[in-house]
């Protein structure tokens, strides 16, 4: 699973990341779990959901410093729900988390609708190494 970063990357990455927080909210179980071992792998929080719901009410309960947001969750748009997170975060004073969508199929609208939410990058599946190295760039 690891495979995504190279060996001689992966010190790198632990040290950068180790002790961030991610949300990946996807529903798809097993792509939960490939993402969740990756990330877990390069020593960040890793924390699940599988609705734009429970996505919700998971930043209430905890800061993420990333959010990887599929687009097509049962209840919600992920777009909706990156809105709707970061209202929330600006209301409260809370620190906004860098989020990306992740989908299967990324048309040129449905990117531009993930930027005008207020995501800061859009990516197709699979997770691959590069994306990481672009969204996990630590502020």
């Amino acid at each position: 699973m690891i495979s995504l970063i190279r060996e001689r990357e992966e010190p790198y990455f632990k040290n950068k990341l180790a002790g961030k927080t991610i949300l990946v909210v996807e529903d798809q179980p097993h792509l939960q779990q490939i993402a969740g071992q990756i990330l877990k792998a390069l020593g960040m929080q890793v924390s699940l959901a599988g609705t734009g719901f429970e996505a919700l009410e998971k930043i209430k309960k905890q800061d993420y410093t990333f959010i990887l947001m599929d687009l097509g969750l049962p209840d919600m748009k992920g777009q909706a729900v990156c809105e709707a997170i970061l209202r929330w975060q600006k209301k409260e004073g809370r620190p906004l988390s860098r989020i990306a969508a992740l989908s299967a199929q990324l048309t040129p609208a449905e990117r531009q609708a993930c930027f005008e939410a207020g995501m800061q990058k859009a990516y197709e599946k699979p997770l691959k190494r590069e994306y990481l190295e672009e969204l996990l760039e630590v502020r």
